[in-house]
């Protein structure tokens, strides 16, 4: 019980926002909205991918930053198709198999650049579980530029997602699930709405507003299969970070990305809170140590 209410508070924390000092510019490309704080001079980049419901400000992005940018890593953050600064976008972006595609447009862009050595990814929530089907996905899944990736990490990821969301819909109460599925549905309803497909806003608002499985699987339109992932051969260069009290993705689901990549499991920390008593918090610092270590053996060859 202990660890539930922790894990809950801990993901209640990360709606509280948060202040970031370093500059930054804004891009538009392919009808995707970057930021980009690249004022210091670095061959290191991150990539941020924001899970359901948020966007390029969300909390969890923010707090990492300045951290980022004062160890000389530069970083671009980007609202998924359809949402903040993307809803251009023709597309919205869900679980939708074919969506992994925009990551390409995104990597192409740094690519074009021809500024950065290492190109790092972090996924959070669902932006996790996407970025780990972009990686590892077969199918429709476009990945060309996966390859181009340094090293990933996956915080609070997303697997398995129809029994995630239905975990979710049990557990975790109708007040927490119906913030959660109203806050997709509002996003929804700003795109559709800006897109003129004014037939689509009913259907939305009647299916999606008070249930969390349904919102976050109509994402991408009509298509409802979810996006899949395949246990590859070889492990992919990546870290996931998960805790046990996350109310959200359930351990005995998130057990599986042992079978992907390496895996961190911390005891506490919620859904992508990791907030220690000093504030600080643990994931960044373990996404941060790992970076300057990659960092330092390229230094050294």
């Amino acid at each position: 019980m202990l660890k539930k209410i922790i894990g809950n508070f801990q993901t209640i924390l990360t709606v509280i926002n948060s202040n970031v000092k370093s500059s930054y510019r804004d891009i538009e490309y392919k009808n995707l909205g970057f930021k980009v704080y690249d004022e210091n001079e670095s061959k290191n980049i991150m990539i941020f991918i924001h899970g359901f419901g948020g966007n390029q400000d969300a909390t969890y992005i923010k707090t990492f930053i300045d951290k980022l940018t004062s160890s000389n890593v530069n970083v671009l953050t980007f609202d998924a198709p359809g949402v903040g600064k993307s809803i251009k976008h023709k597309q919205f972006w869900g679980g939708g198999s074919g969506d992994q595609g925009l990551l390409d447009d995104v990597i192409e862009w740094v690519i074009k650049q021809n500024k950065w050595d290492n190109i790092f990814v972090v996924g959070y929530s669902a932006g996790g579980g996407f970025l780990l089907s972009y990686l590892c996905g077969g199918g429709k899944i476009i990945n060309k530029y996966k390859d181009k990736i340094t090293y990933s990490f996956f915080v609070s990821p997303t697997i398995k997602h129809n029994e995630m969301l239905r975990h979710a819909q049990k557990n975790n109460g109708f007040i927490y699930n119906s913030v959660v599925s109203v806050s997709h549905t509002i996003a929804l309803v700003k795109h559709r709405f800006y897109h003129k497909k004014f037939l689509e806003i009913p259907h939305i608002i009647k299916n999606c507003t008070f249930n969390i499985i349904y919102a976050n699987i109509y994402g991408s339109g009509n298509r409802k299969v979810l996006h899949k992932t395949n246990p590859p051969t070889q492990k992919i260069n990546g870290l996931a970070i998960y805790t046990e009290d996350d109310p959200i993705t359930p351990l005995h689901l998130m057990e599986e990305y042992r079978n992907y990549c390496d895996v961190k499991v911390l005891p506490f920390g919620g859904h992508v809170g990791f907030y220690n008593l000093d504030g600080s918090r643990e994931n960044e610092k373990i996404i941060l140590k790992k970076i300057k270590e990659i960092i330092e053996q390229d230094q050294e060859r």
